[in-house]
């Protein structure tokens, strides 16, 4: 069971059956819904499902994200920030095609470098059969000059931009500034 619309309250008094995006409600399931405490299946988030019905009867109440249910527990299955993944691939796909050159540095950047071969992060599995897990310290990534933890938007074109992971992570998540150029004190 995975619905858009999670849950909702019917009217008792209503003797037409009620419809919610394509799913017929039989009559006897008319009355209000109350949940369990949330429960983490190791699946997904933990919900707060609500237990008090709304103020009027026949409102119905939606939840953000898709949530699943089985045998009596209910877990999102999309977390929020990824919930755009098909949209941020198609920007990411765009800066790549259309930008050269690091927006944070100012240097060429090599679409091509994917890891460093034959280095291996502290997490490698299989270190014989792994030709290199460590991403390249140069190669190309979509920065947000906004960061998305102050509000900017990964799906916005005009809040993207190309840049090297080295150079992106040197700006982290700080507010961007009026100039890209470093600032040096040699006189």
């Amino acid at each position: 069971l995975s619905r858009r619309c999670l849950a909702w309250w019917h009217s008792r008094d209503s003797p037409t059956p009620h419809t919610v995006r394509g799913f017929s409600m039989p009559p006897d399931s008319r009355r209000p819904v109350t949940h369990d405490p949330p429960k983490h299946t190791g699946r997904g988030r933990r919900v707060n499902l609500p237990t008090v019905p709304p103020s009027s009867p026949g409102d119905r109440v939606y939840f953000a994200g898709t949530v699943g249910a089985s045998r009596g527990r209910w877990t999102v299955a999309t977390a929020p920030a990824n919930a755009n993944g098909h949209r941020r691939r198609q920007v990411r796909a765009r800066v790549l095609a259309e930008e050269t050159h690091c927006a944070l540095c100012g240097k060429p950047v090599d679409k091509d470098l994917t890891v460093l071969w034959g280095k291996h992060g502290p997490r490698c599995a299989d270190r014989a059969a792994c030709p290199g897990c460590v991403p390249h310290p140069m190669r190309a990534e979509v920065d947000e000059i906004i960061p998305r933890a102050q509000g900017g938007s990964p799906t916005v074109r005009s809040n993207c931009q190309l840049a090297h992971r080295e150079c992106n992570r040197a700006k982290s998540v700080k507010a961007p500034t009026t100039s890209t150029f470093r600032v040096t004190r040699a006189w």
